[in-house]
């Protein structure tokens, strides 16, 4: 017996959100990004946080997950330390899937930052 599987049109439907509530959530995006941008230092050719730079999107995930809450949009209540928790260990999975496929040459490797 194999692993449960789910179809690509429960994770579509699970995955899409009303247009209105991305709109809601969009400025704790920009606000998250600047804001970590100007304290690691923001020069002309490197404004924005990169792809490799992943605490950044743990703290947006962080923001947009209590921006939902907020403002009743959320499934589920979590603490922000329950969040950045849950975020972090996603990314941290997904990364090291990422290394995995890359060193077995499933995929290239990323080009240097």
């Amino acid at each position: 017996m194999g692993a449960p599987t789910v179809s690509h049109e429960v994770l579509l439907a699970q995955a899409l959100k009303p247009v209105e509530e991305a709109l809601r959530l969009h400025p704790f995006y920009r606000g998250k990004l600047a804001s970590f941008a100007r304290k690691r230092g923001i020069h002309e050719q490197d404004i924005l946080p990169r792809m490799d730079e992943w605490d950044v999107h743990a703290q947006v995930a962080v923001a947009a997950a209590m921006a939902a809450q907020q403002q009743g949009i959320a499934k589920h209540s979590k603490s922000p330390d329950e969040l950045r928790v849950e975020a972090a260990t996603i990314m941290e999975r997904a990364r090291e899937a990422t290394r995995l496929m890359m060193r077995e040459g499933l995929i290239p490797a990323a080009p240097p930052p």
